[in-house]
Formats: C-alpha cells, structure tokens, sequence
C-alpha cells in the first residue's frame, strides 16, 4: 500500500521487480539504471547487498536521486558504503515509522558525504507534520532531552488499534494526555507506544537506540547484555573491513547454561576480503575490548547475509546456520589425533586437548583449530568449567594444580605445560607476550571539543555526582554516605547491570538517585550518547569506585572491565574539567621494593609510577590499579605539557575493607570470617614445618590492614565533599589511603609461632582478634576449606602456600607500613 500511495501522489510509475530478480543484488541494481528509477525505499541490509555487491558502474550511470533507509537501524557502515559510490547527485533519507501509525512518522536527509558523516549514532529524522513524538519513562511521563525512554507517537494517522486483538490494543494504543487543544479538536486522541527506545536530541531530531525486550537481550554466563552490543564492537574493530555482523547464542541443547556460547556470522566489506578470513576473524577477536563473556567464541565468514522477504537481516535464518567443521582426519588417525589440526601438537598438549574436549562445547572445538595459543575461555570456557578442568586434571594425572595458575596459563601449551613440566612443553600463556606499561597506559589524545570557560566551574560543595560502582561492597556505602550530606541533590549511578530487573538496596530509591543500566566492559560503559551527554554534562564530581576485584584473573583478563572503564570515564570528564576521584588500592603499595620505600619502611601518599607491575600479567587487580593510576598521571602530564586546563583528580586507597553485605568470594573477608570460627589467624609469613626459614625482609616488614567499610566510605565522601574544591593546586593529584583502623604486624604474628603457644594480644590486633591463636597458612586453609570456605578462596591461598614469598597475596592481604601523607 505504501509503494502504491507513493506512486499515486507523486504522478510517478511504481516499478515492481520480478520474483525471479529479487534478492539478486547484481540483477537489482541494473535494473535501477535500465528503468530509471529515481527513488527506492528499503532496509540498509538491502542497501548494503546492492552496494556491496552490486553493479557499480550501473547505479553510478543511473538516474537514481533519493534512497530512503528504514525498517532497520543504519549503521555508519552502510553510510561510508554509499559515499564510496561517490554518487554525488543522489540523497540519503534515514526514516522510521511503524506501521501502526501508518508508514512513515520521521525523517531526515544525511550529510554523508561530509567528513562528520562517521557519527557513531545516526539520528531517524525530524516529526513529521501532523505527528507528535514523545519520550517517555515507565510511568509514561516526559523525559527530557538527551534521555533514553520509550518512543511513543501521537498524531492524525495513528491506528485504531488491533483488529480482533482487544488486549494487545488496549495496552499499546493509549489516551494522548498530552495530546494539544487543536489535536483535540481533529480528533487526535489516541497516543501509539512503540516498544523502541529512543532519546530527542536538542535539536528536535530522533535516535533510535533499541527495543525495549528483543530476541538481542540475552544472560550468559549470570550476565545480561545485548548481542547488538557485541556486533558493533566487531564491526568498530574491524576497521571497515566488516559490513555486516550478527551474533546468535548457541549451545545449551543438553539443557545446561554453561554450554552456551556466542557465535558471530559476518560479511565483508566489498574490496576488504582479508587473504586469510579465518586468520583474521580469530585475531579479531582477541582484540575485542570486551569481557570474556561477550567474546565469542567462533566468527563465521558469509559471503552475504541472509535476508527477510522485507529485506531486513534475517537473524532466525542465521540461527539456523550449521557451523563449519574443521577437516576430519584419515580413519588411520588415532584417537589423539581425530582432527588434522592436532597433528602438530605434543603429547602432554594433546592429552590436555582430551580434557577441554570433555568440557568445552563441541560445535567450538569443531571449528575452530585447537593450537598450543588457544585460549581456554575463548574456545567457550568460564571459571565454573575451569574449576571442573581443576578436577579433571587431577583425576587424570593424580595432580593438583591451584586454581590460580590455571587462571594464569590458560592456553592449551600453558596448561600442558603445568602437568608435563616447563622443560618439555613451552608454556604459551596467555600473558606469554610481556605486557608493555608504557604502552597499556598511554593516555588519549586531549579533546579538541572542551567545553566554554563557563562550563567548566562545577558547583562546590557539589550538588549533582556521578557514581560508578553503586551495587558493590564499598559504593552502597559512598551511596549512602552522599545521601547524607545536604548538599548532595542527585547522584547519576551508572553502568548498573539489570538495573531494571533487580532488586535494588533501599537507597536506589532515593528520589535524587537515579539509576541507569550499563556494564564497565560495554562502550560507554553502556550508555547512550545522550545519556552520557546529559549525565556527565550536569556532573559537578565524578566518583569512579566499579571494577572486577578479581585475584585470580590476569591483568589480561582485567584490562577490559577495570582498565578501559577509567579510560572511557576520563575521557567524559575530561571536556569539562569535571574533578574524578578514583578509587584504587593499597595493594599498589606492595610495587614498591623495600629498598625504595620511605621511613620505617612505608609508603606514603605518594604516586608509585617508578614501581611497575609484572610483565607477565600476574597480580592482575593489583596492575590494573596501578595502570588505571598511571593513566591518569599521564593524562595530567599531557594536559600540563600543551598548556591546557588540569584535570582536578583523587586517588584513593583502600586497604581490606571489611563489613557487612562483603562478597563470599571476598579475599580478607573470608580470613576474618573463618579466622572467627577456627579462633585462629593465618601465617602469611612462612611455613613452621621448616624451621630455618628466613622471612624476607619485605614480608617480615608486612602488615594486615583493615578498614571498616562505612569509615571508608565516608573518608571518600569527605574527600569529595569538603575538599573537593580546596587544597594543593590543581595540577597536582592528590593520593589518600584509606586503611589503619586495624593493623596487625605479620612479624607478631611469626614471633608468636615461634613461641610454642601462639596468641595476637589486643594491643597488636587492637582489639579486633583479641586472643586468637596462629596456625600455618596450609594448615589454616585446610580447616576453613573444612568449615565451608569458599572454593575460589581456598584455590587462591592453596596457591600461596606453594609461593616461597607468598608474593600471591602482596597487595591483597599483606601491605607495607602505609605511611599518611606524601613521605
């Protein structure tokens, strides 16, 4: 009907394409240049077949002037797609409408040809006469600009409703309360909520950013996100090179989530074919800056993708797609060997094969090659099936390899290598490559678009605060610290996985707390343009506390999550000045050796930049503070160096915060948990079955260092508060521990071993752990696992007990002297 209208109301032919021609993108756009056609409508897929595959020279001869995009989101792909034809006479038309309010209700002609054309979000046009739009929260109330809510449209060719579908009408098709006196007196009544999530920009045009509920929003793994999110960090990575992506969850047909795992069909980009597909779609993937859990697993080239007879991306199609298998061996092959690909590998790397082969999701193993750099958890692995690997080994070769380092070498060759013996297998972990600081904490270009002088004074005491981290350990209480303080009117939690599923702690419900959904691994940390326009556009101080505290991960598998989030924060706050405060750990304070520390052996509030973390990876929530930390100075540096604005900054550092509502796989948690049940502390210092140790220097010098979470907190919070706005100059960043409530030597506590009868006075312990005795770390371990510790805990401090300077647990039980003030 809409091809129809067109034709009848514009006086022009309407061109029907034989059935025989459709879907043909060669045959299609000859026939634009054949019958001269002047306008097409269609989906940017099409667009993208009849660009990419179509006959160039055809449309470039053609009398083709206007192409209208809508049914599907156009991507800034398909946009560079139509200014490589370089067709300068003809219009690109972004425009959107259900048919519920009959065709078609916002448009917008794009500048694509301009160098500001490659905007990562393309707007769906202006309100066409006789249509009103809306931006509405749950509640169906106004949002204002730059917010994301649902699109709702009003106007004169709304529908009635459904036909023979009262329920689905009444619940879609509403009453226009803000429907004008003249819409009113048209008859204009009736307001149509489309299920798309969208925001207005300020100058009136619409951004479509999602549907509200899809078959795009999945949980893997515990964690929700959208696929949608996955495809366009494959197409962002790869440069150009993708024209299209979808991801599609696989797996699970043996009923059990783990099983699930993400696959990622895609299509190239005309003339950027890589000479090894296959080569290039595994390294693509490796440098995809997202969480393991978004990664997936295998990426499927197709020559085109399937499309809908509407000629959208036909995503069920897709899921249907089988997957490729590698090539299959000679019936001669052993059973070591059933797939070419493992010809090459050692037997220690082949019998470990056998094992991932048990546990991982065979559609993976099939087809991808296994080599010895395959990485566990991107051949479709998590931590709960690494745990499960940590049995089988040990199982099968009477070995019990800690958790930890499983963690670590989490390659094939770096598994192997953990049973057969580094000598005769070379151990390819996933850190083999020496991590390079200067490189992995490079700061970014400065912004050229800083905001007016004007904008860059900030209310203080502040009055609007942006909070990352706000459902975490520490933030419910910074949370609830900045909501006693009067100044305080709104606080912006963000990146809130399942914000609107979850149920959330009594302050989120706060009338100046609002929360958005979001993820650290996700860009923008999941927020909309306008959303992270708005927010960080109205902040008056930052307060940057999410991250993975994780001690088994790598820096590797950190970096995503803690790492790159405080690159994204930094460069929001960055055009206004806006002062962030990052909250870090005392653990950097362990970088420091002994020889460098400062008056009885402490570090003071000082930077730690000279003391870098292992280039191996290792102590990975440790590195990713102190990369997070040196960023940050480097960002200064820069700033200061081309005479530009400093950025008013805080680091904070808190030693173990302990507390109520801690999580159960919490490290110093769980010692103080069971050092209350067993009446007995560790000794992190050494083992008493060998009596000739010798303590080093650094752990007889160590010391555990507790917090309670509320003092922390609240020492942030008065940071951000009261001193927000005063003391040192502003290029200077100012460090803060936040620790000494409890402090207990690990020298008092070697000292009482080695007594015969071991007890921690209060004056040692202050009165936390008053006559409480000391065991050995192995043996301590062995009676928590007994009294119900977590497993991830008891793996970490079974890791230790093998660790000769219990290196395992610097910065995260064990800190030096932490010195107040720069010393």
């Amino acid at each position: 009907m809409f091809q129809l209208l067109l034709a009848v109301t514009s006086g022009a032919p309407l061109y029907i394409v034989p059935r025989h021609l459709r879907g043909d993108p060669l045959a299609l756009t000859r026939v634009i240049a054949a019958e001269n056609i002047t306008f097409t409508c269609t989906t940017p897929s099409e667009y993208s077949s009849w660009l990419h595959s179509g006959d160039r020279s055809a449309l470039l001869r053609s009398q083709w002037q206007k192409a209208v995009s809508c049914g599907e989101t156009l991507t800034t792909a398909v946009q560079a797609a139509f200014r490589n034809l370089s067709k300068s006479d003809l219009s690109v038309i972004n425009a959107y409408g259900p048919c519920e309010v009959t065709f078609v209700s916002h448009g917008i002609e794009l500048d694509y040809m301009s160098d500001s054309a490659q905007e990562s979000a393309i707007p769906i046009g202006k309100t066409l006469p006789n249509f009103s739009t809306y931006v509405l929260d749950e509640g169906l109330r106004p949002l204002p600009v730059g917010v994301v809510g649902q699109i709702a449209i009003g106007g004169a060719s709304v529908a009635q409703g459904y036909l023979g579908q009262p329920k689905l009408t009444h619940q879609s098709f509403v009453v226009n309360t803000f429907a004008t006196e003249r819409d009113i007196a048209k008859g204009w009544t009736t307001m149509y909520l489309t299920g798309d999530r969208g925001a207005l920009r300020s100058d009136g045009s619409l951004l479509w950013a999602s549907r509200m509920t899809g078959q795009t929003q999945i949980k893997l793994r515990g964690m929700r996100f959208d696929l949608q999110d996955v495809e366009a960090n494959l197409i962002a990575a790869a440069k150009g090179a993708i024209a299209d992506a979808v991801v599609s969850l696989r797996g699970g047909e043996d009923g059990l989530s783990e099983s699930q795992f993400l696959v990622a069909h895609v299509s190239f980009a005309t003339g950027r074919v890589p000479q090894d597909p296959e080569a290039f779609c595994r390294n693509l993937v490796a440098e995809l800056p997202l969480s393991a859990h978004m990664k997936p697993s295998l990426i499927v080239p197709l020559r085109e993708m399937p499309l809908t007879i509407s000629s959208k991306i036909d995503r069920s199609a897709i899921q249907q797609l089988s997957l490729p298998s590698a090539p299959a061996a000679t019936e001669e092959s052993d059973v070591l060997s059933t797939t070419l690909h493992l010809y090459h590998l050692s037997e220690p790397e082949r019998q470990m094969y056998l094992l991932w082969q048990s546990l991982l999701p065979a559609e993976v193993l099939r087809s991808n090659p296994i080599v010895s750099q395959s990485d566990f958890f991107g051949a479709g692995g998590d931590s709960l099936l690494l745990a499960r690997l940590q049995t089988a080994i040990k199982d099968k070769f009477n070995i019990n390899i800690p958790l930890i380092k499983l963690f670590d070498t989490s390659t094939l060759g770096g598994m192997a290598a953990q049973i057969d013996g580094a000598a005769t297998v070379a151990a390819v972990t996933q850190s083999s490559k020496l991590v390079d600081w200067q490189e992995q904490t490079k700061p970014a270009p400065v912004p050229v678009n800083e905001a007016d002088e004007s904008d860059l004074d900030h209310e203080h005491p502040p009055r609007n605060i942006v909070l990352t981290g706000a459902t975490g350990f520490l933030g419910r209480s910074i949370l609830g610290q900045l909501l006693t303080q009067p100044s305080v009117q709104r606080v912006d939690c963000i990146a809130v996985r399942d914000a609107s599923t979850r149920d959330l702690p009594p302050n989120f419900h706060d009338p100046r707390v609002h929360v958005y959904d979001g993820d650290l691994s996700r860009p923008n940390l999941g927020l909309s343009p306008f959303n992270a326009s708005a927010i960080f556009g109205r902040a008056d101080a930052v307060i940057h506390n999410a991250a993975d505290v994780s001690f088994l991960k790598s820096y590797t598998s950190l970096r995503p999550v803690n790492v790159e989030s405080t690159m994204t924060i930094t460069s929001l706050v960055l055009p206004r000045r806006t002062p962030l405060h990052f909250v870090s750990t005392a653990g950097v304070a362990h970088l420091v050796p002994p020889q460098s520390r400062g008056q009885l052996g402490g570090v003071g509030e000082v930077s730690v930049a000279g003391s870098v973390p292992p280039q191996d990876g290792s102590d990975g929530y440790v590195a990713t503070k102190w990369a997070g930390e040196r960023f940050l100075e480097r960002t200064q540096s820069l700033l200061l160096a081309d005479d530009k604005r400093p950025l008013p900054l805080w680091i904070h550092r808190p030693s173990s915060v302990m507390g109520e509502g801690a999580s159960e796989t919490d490290l110093m948690t769980n010692v103080l948990k069971y050092s209350i049940a067993l009446q007995a502390l560790p000794i992190i210092g050494g083992s008493s079955s060998n009596p000739q140790r010798g303590a080093s220097t650094e752990t007889s010098e160590s010391f555990l260092d507790f917090v309670d979470v509320e003092t922390a907190a609240r020492s942030v919070v008065r940071c951000v508060v009261a001193e927000g706005g005063a003391g040192g100059a502003p290029e200077q960043i100012r460090y803060s521990y936040h620790s000494g409530e409890y402090i207990i030597p690990l020298q008092a506590l070697m000292a009482a071993e080695s007594e015969g009868d071991p007890s921690v006075t209060a004056t040692q312990a202050q009165g936390l752990v008053d006559g409480f005795g000391v065991l050995p770390l192995a043996e301590w371990t062995q009676r928590a696992k007994a009294a119900g510790m977590n497993d991830l805990v008891v793996a970490l401090l079974t890791g230790a007990v093998g660790d000769a300077g219990n290196t395992l647990l610097d910065g995260q039980i064990m800190f030096p002297r932490l010195l107040k003030g720069a010393i």
